[in-house]
């Protein structure tokens, strides 16, 4: 039985008390000159203590491979079938919540650092099929 654990998670929702709340950003994917090496790096600076990972690319998807020493899991983020990219708050840790289309699980990793957050948002959204809303101003003539 293959029950992915948000071990990596756990942080963020262990400060509860805090309760979890979004974060308003909307996201630069052209501040992010190559996502993939940003994904991977952030994913490996943001690794708590006592986990290892091992993000890689396979087509589509993004697969972290997490063995920490409560137990072993794989996050995956399908980069075709991304719906939206939150970021969330919750104490002083935040989170990059990658919701996909049709019911897949969520894609999620957490920081103290904000920026790092706000960068794997662009990251995210470089890569996936997600649009980024372009305002244009109209003048009358």
């Amino acid at each position: 039985m293959r029950k992915p654990t948000l071990i990596l998670g756990l942080v963020l929702l262990g400060s509860a008390c805090a309760g979890i709340k979004p974060v308003a950003y909307t996201a630069q994917p052209l501040r992010v000159t190559d996502p993939h090496a940003e994904l991977k790096n952030l994913i490996l600076a943001n690794t708590t203590q006592g986990c290892v990972t091992e993000p890689s690319f396979s087509g589509s998807m993004l697969v972290v491979k997490a063995v920490c020493s409560r137990g072993v899991g794989n996050f995956v983020a399908r980069l075709d079938q991304i719906d939206r990219v939150v970021l969330e708050q919750s104490g002083d840790w935040y989170g990059c919540r990658v919701k996909h289309k049709g019911g897949a699980e969520d894609f999620f990793w957490s920081s103290k650092s904000l920026d790092d957050m706000q960068r794997m948002a662009d990251a995210f959204t470089a890569l996936s099929e997600v649009k980024v809303e372009k305002k244009t101003a109209t003048t009358d003539t």
